[in-house]
């Protein structure tokens, strides 16, 4: 199959990229990349005096093939290079490339030559992932995995689960939050957390649900699994699950499926974490109360904690300019919203003394 070509565009910028059956870049420009960060020198790959690394194939940079060179040596002396053959070296604007079993050697000017395995690679290879800059270090190990450090971040490797986790300061002082449009530092959900004193960390997307894609980003567990966005290495103070209207379109046994899936995917990576389920939010009727009601029994099944927000509409006078639309709330219904939401938190799950409230943390989604 020969290259996958498509155009995006970056502050302003068009880029043309290379998907992941073609150059493993997300686009040319080296350090005019957009969230580009120029690294320190010692970043770049250091060149041994002795070592020879001949000469370079035709459209390969000359320090490109000695710096891909020597980091192979330096691999093998150290009995870690693969018992397989070294793919050819590919070139573009941004840098080079070269495939080594199930590990690509990465090298730009500006950062020198980097192992990363395919995992990360296409994390990395996504428009998200372009944020992250050039590898600056070869994957370590690092607690129960694998971390690579970039220009603008890190990415770690969970040899458990398969996954591929974002590295996200003060993850232990965290809500990690994983829902739908509601799922916002503005909305009454990351109002609400920061009010009851826990830093949001927000993964989801508008227009999805337990069931539910918006054609771009798939429903929760599939867009877990998928890497469409990414959950932090670690363990947060607490993990909510969100439930929305979104999911008012699906039977009761496709959003029940979902949900059921999502908590074991959740499980998987965060064995012994506090996890509670948030139902719908509406005015106590139809199908927005049917779908808040599946979420409660399927919390209980699970043995989770569950809070119903399925009256809070008519409970609390969220009507007429509160929701404008008849379903999303205005500024001021989510500022009143999001005061009871922190009082229902502070009673279920307060946070513990030593945890500071603030900026939601933010990282790769």
């Amino acid at each position: 199959m020969g290259p996958v070509l498509h155009a995006r565009r970056l502050a302003g910028v068009a880029v043309l990229t290379c998907l992941l059956l073609c150059s493993p870049f997300p686009g040319p420009g080296g350090s005019d990349r957009p969230g580009y960060a120029k690294p320190a020198a010692a970043a770049k790959t250091l060149n041994s005096g002795s070592f020879k690394a001949g000469l370079a194939p035709a459209g390969v940079p000359r320090e490109a093939w000695r710096d891909l060179q020597v980091l192979a040596e330096t691999q093998r002396k150290a009995g870690l290079s693969p018992a397989v053959q070294a793919g050819k070296v590919t070139c573009n604007a941004a840098g080079c490339s070269r495939q080594i079993g199930a590990r690509l050697e990465l090298w730009n000017a500006d950062t020198g030559a980097h192992l990363v395995r395919d995992a990360v690679h296409r994390v990395w290879n996504t428009p998200e992932g372009a944020s992250l800059g050039f590898p600056i270090r070869s994957e370590y190990p690092h607690g129960n995995g694998f971390r690579t450090d970039f220009q603008n971040g890190s990415l770690m490797y969970d040899p458990v689960t398969g996954r591929v986790m974002s590295v996200v300061p003060g993850v232990d002082e965290s809500a990690l939050v994983i829902g739908d449009s509601q799922t916002s530092i503005k909305t009454w959900v990351g109002q609400g957390l920061v009010q009851a004193g826990y830093r949001p960390i927000l993964r989801g997307a508008n227009g999805t649900g337990f069931a539910h894609g918006n054609g771009t980003v798939s429903a929760y567990a599939q867009a877990l699994e998928s890497h469409q966005w990414l959950l932090p290495w670690g363990e947060p103070a607490l993990i909510i699950l969100q439930g929305g209207g979104n999911d008012t379109a699906h039977s009761a046994a496709e959003i029940q499926s979902g949900a059921r899936r999502l908590i074991s995917d959740v499980r998987q990576s965060y064995p012994s974490a506090r996890i509670l389920m948030v139902g719908v939010i509406g005015d106590g009727t139809g199908p927005r109360k049917d779908v808040d009601r599946l979420l409660a029994a399927t919390a209980a099944e699970a043995g989770l904690e569950f809070l119903s927000p399925g009256d809070w509409w008519a409970r609390y006078g969220l009507n007429g300019a509160m929701r404008p639309d008849g379903r999303h709330l205005s500024p001021e219904g989510h500022a009143r919203t999001a005061a009871v939401f922190a009082r229902e938190l502070e009673r279920i799950a307060p946070v513990d003394s030593g945890f500071s409230s603030g900026r939601p943390a933010r990282a790769l989604q």
